[in-house]
């Protein structure tokens, strides 16, 4: 199941966020849409997996905290954020 998140992060079009310091600079704004695409990414990679469990997968929670994990660049908007 968590292969294809892998696959989609290490793909090309996201080098540019395990270079950043996302947050350090005040030109990071312009990251927004490569993060948005990775949103996206993650969202289709675990929608056939949806039906199979019953729940409405990925959970926000579930996105951040894979960027968080993986990239150390966006806090993980769970309960305690």
């Amino acid at each position: 199941m968590h292969c294809s998140i892998i696959d989609l992060v290490a793909e090309r079009r996201f080098d540019a966020l395990w270079d950043t310091d996302l947050g350090a600079n005040a030109t990071d704004g312009q990251f927004t849409p490569c993060v948005r695409e990775l949103i996206v990414g993650i969202k289709q990679a675990y929608k056939p997996f949806a039906p199979n469990t019953g729940s409405a997968q990925p959970t926000d929670t579930l996105i951040t905290k894979i960027i968080l994990g993986t990239f150390g660049s966006l806090p993980a908007c769970d309960r305690y954020f």
